[in-house]
C-alpha cells in the first residue's frame, strides 16, 4: 500500500484600509500501490492562487488567479488498427495543467445605476500518451444595473467569448 502527503498553507493581509489580499498554495501526493498488482496509480498535485480585492468611493475591484499542475500515472492501450491484436499496453504519467485569471470593476453611478466590467482567462492542457488537449477560453462581460422605481431593475448587457482548442499527436514517449 502506498503513502499520502498533503501540505497546505494561506495567508492574508491589508496592506492599507480599501486593499484586501490573500495567497494560498498546496501540495498533495499520493504514491503508488493503492491497487492490486502494484499498478502505475500514483499522482501529485500543486497549485498556487492569490485574490485582491479592493475599493475606493465609486469603484471595486477584484482580481484572482490560480495555476494548478497534476501528474497521474495511468496504464492504458492503445489500439493497433492494423494487427490482429487489440492493441499494446502502455504506463505513463499523464499531465494535467490548468491556470485561470478573473478580473472584475464595478463602478456606482451617481444616479444610482451600477456598471460591471469582467474579464476571464482560462488554460487547460492534458498531455497523455495517446494525444495533447490544450484550450484557451477568453472571457469579457459588461453589465449595467439600472433601478426602475422602487420595485423594478433593469440589467443590460453584452458578453464575447472566445474559446481555442487545440488537439495534436503525443509530444513524447511512453515509459
Amino acid at each position: 500500500v502506498g503513502s499520502e502527503m498533503c501540505i497546505r498553507d494561506s495567508y492574508g493581509f491589508s496592506p492599507n484600509d480599501s486593499v484586501d489580499i490573500r495567497v494560498y498554495a498546496d501540495a498533495l501526493t499520493e504514491e503508488a500501490g493503492y491497487l492490486a498488482g502494484g499498478s502505475h496509480d500514483d499522482w501529485r498535485q500543486g497549485r498556487i492562487g492569490a485574490r485582491a480585492d479592493g475599493c475606493t468611493s465609486d469603484n471595486g475591484w477584484s482580481i484572482q488567479g490560480e495555476v494548478s499542475e497534476t501528474t497521474q500515472g495511468s496504464v492504458g492501450t492503445i489500439p493497433d488498427a492494423g494487427a490482429q491484436f487489440p492493441g499494446f499496453e502502455v504506463v505513463s504519467d499523464d499531465k494535467y495543467t490548468a491556470a485561470h485569471l478573473l478580473g472584475r470593476i464595478v463602478h456606482d453611478c451617481d444616479n444610482g445605476d451600477e456598471l460591471t466590467l469582467q474579464a476571464y482567462w482560462d488554460f487547460a492542457e492534458t498531455e497523455a500518451v495517446t494525444a495533447t488537449y490544450r484550450q484557451h477560453t477568453f472571457d469579457l462581460d459588461l453589465q449595467r444595473h439600472m433601478q426602475l422605481g422602487d420595485r423594478q431593475e433593469l440589467v443590460l448587457g453584452l458578453g464575447y467569448r472566445l474559446s481555442l482548442i487545440h488537439i495534436s499527436e503525443p509530444t513524447r514517449q511512453a515509459e
